[in-house]
């Protein structure tokens, strides 16, 4: 399969990956943020407009503006699965700030949108092609901070040959609750770096997943830890610097896309 790893083309921090089944099926996770269509459209344009599975991994804007930018400018994609987190009333209700704003902008989005949503459930197994979908974590309902970062969908994807798991968003909480669960079964030879690579789960999910790359959904300030939208390089609050010596201490391969959208070919473990 091929993992295209979308650059940003806007200022913000957003997260979208496209995957290319080995005959030409077409997974979507997530999409980024208003602003990032154009590029999110040049790539399905390339690998196919019928996407045989969309998932959004939780209710955030850099995760979801882009499909609604997307969805209501061109007519021509068409989406044959669309699946999401699980959030409960109490989840909702803990949510503040721009986060309520964020998900009450989803929720008409969906009133609108025809689309056939779905939730997923932890357990579920989804088989695309060549590719096998396990979902690991459909959200934590019990876990009622760093909402709805902690309600990620957390998934495992393989090809036979290779596995990568997506964190989404998830916290230190939704990672504790992970590790606890699936221990050393987490095993994989990727993973997609949670919440863009820092303040995220913490190292022990890492080391359990023991991945050879890392894929970084992370625009360059935020891994040179440059205050939020401009200051100067290391002068940020950001736990990116102390996260890429995690991820160096395992000998991983550093997977980013700040200037273009990559492409990871897993038959060939490489860009």
């Amino acid at each position: 399969m091929d993992i295209y790893q979308l650059t940003n083309t806007t200022p913000y921090q957003m997260m979208c990956y496209v995957i290319n089944t080995n005959n030409g099926k077409v997974i979507v996770i997530d999409g980024g943020n208003h602003g990032q269509a154009e590029e999110l459209y040049r790539v399905l344009n390339k690998v196919g407009k019928t996407v045989d599975l969309w998932i959004l991994t939780h209710f955030h804007s850099d995760h979801f503006g882009a499909i609604i930018d997307l969805l209501d400018k061109y007519d021509d994609i068409k989406i044959k699965r669309f699946i999401r987190n699980n959030q409960t009333d109490a989840v909702t209700a803990s949510l503040v700030g721009e986060d309520v704003a964020d998900y009450d902008e989803w929720a008409e989005y969906e009133k609108r949108a025809a689309l056939p949503f779905e939730e997923i459930k932890r357990g579920d197994v989804i088989t695309i092609d060549n590719v096998k979908l396990e979902c690991l974590s459909d959200g934590n309902d019990d876990i009622l901070v760093n909402n709805p970062n902690n309600q990620s969908i957390v998934f495992r994807i393989s090809d036979g040959s290779f596995s990568m798991i997506f964190l989404g968003d998830l916290g230190a909480e939704g990672g504790t609750k992970l590790v606890n669960e699936y221990g050393d079964k987490l095993k994989a030879d990727a993973v997609q770096m949670a919440h863009h690579g820092q303040s995220g789960v913490k190292r022990d999910v890492y080391e359990r997943i023991n991945p050879k790359y890392a894929f970084w959904p992370t625009p360059r300030w935020l891994w040179d830890n440059t205050p939020y939208l401009g200051g100067e390089k290391g002068k940020g609050t950001f736990q990116t610097p102390e996260v890429i010596k995690w991820i160096d201490s395992l000998k991983c391969i550093n997977i980013t896309s700040f200037e273009k959208t990559i492409v990871f070919k897993t038959g060939e473990k490489g860009i």
